[in-house]
């Protein structure tokens, strides 16, 4: 593996999976923390020097890597409800005639750039009104020979990971949900503890507000990953 894959795939596993975890296990993190030690701040600087807390540390890294991976398979159903079992991605339906977002001599010029790059012919008009099930499969793979192409290209890689960004933090945000209502409970009826209930208690408010509102935010960065995959790739042909 080349030294630019290697820095993708870091980027896009911190970015895009490690810090949807975080932020969706925090409420977990914070009832731990209360559990542990006492929290008060004259308490903190002997709470991080001492033996529980490297052992909570421990287990906090093992919790979060097994949460992110977690969300990550809960989140691929919102990717499937949205794009797989709907219209196809926005790398697809964006570029079918039917599609009126580009315009088409936009779609002619990519096609023609496929043809060109790849030896990949495109139905024409006529041809996906006849068969749209047909050119949504040619037009799927195409896709993948363009990322395959593109795919490093440093816009198309920071749309990318935008948007598994939000499509992981939309998985984890029904877990940060749960947890946030646990912790309510834990500092409400159990600790006494108002800083760990309220500070759950607006966690709680943020994740229903991203869960509200997840399908927007996803299309959204799925579509502006896909039309920047396109303008990379047209640039590129255009610069040969």
């Amino acid at each position: 593996m080349n030294q630019s894959a290697v820095n993708l795939l870091n980027s896009y596993l911190v970015h895009a999976r490690l810090l949807p975890g975080i932020l969706t296990a925090f409420p977990v993190l914070i009832i731990g923390y209360f559990i542990s030690q006492d929290p008060h701040m004259d308490n903190f600087v002997d709470y991080i020097l001492s033996v529980n807390f490297l052992g909570y540390i421990s287990i906090s890294f093992a919790f979060l890597y097994l949460h992110s991976q977690v969300s990550r398979v809960t989140s691929k159903y919102f990717e499937n409800k949205y794009f797989r079992r709907a219209k196809g991605f926005p790398t697809t339906y964006l570029m079918a005639y039917q599609d009126s977002t580009l315009s088409s001599s936009y779609k002619d010029k990519y096609r023609a750039a496929l043809q060109k790059c790849f030896d990949v012919s495109i139905p024409s008009v006529e041809s996906e009104l006849k068969d749209p099930s047909e050119a949504k499969k040619l037009l799927d793979e195409a896709t993948g020979l363009v990322i395959a192409m593109i795919g490093e290209k440093k816009l198309v890689k920071k749309h990318n990971i935008w948007y598994g960004f939000f499509r992981n933090l939309t998985g984890g945000a029904i877990f940060g949900s749960v947890f946030s209502l646990i912790g309510i409970a834990v500092g409400a009826f159990v600790l006494s503890q108002p800083l760990l209930w309220g500070t759950c208690g607006l966690l709680l408010l943020l994740y229903a507000i991203l869960l509200v509102f997840h399908k927007p935010i996803l299309v959204q960065n799925a579509e502006a990953y896909a039309q920047k995959l396109f303008s990379e790739f047209l640039l590129e042909e255009c610069g040969r």
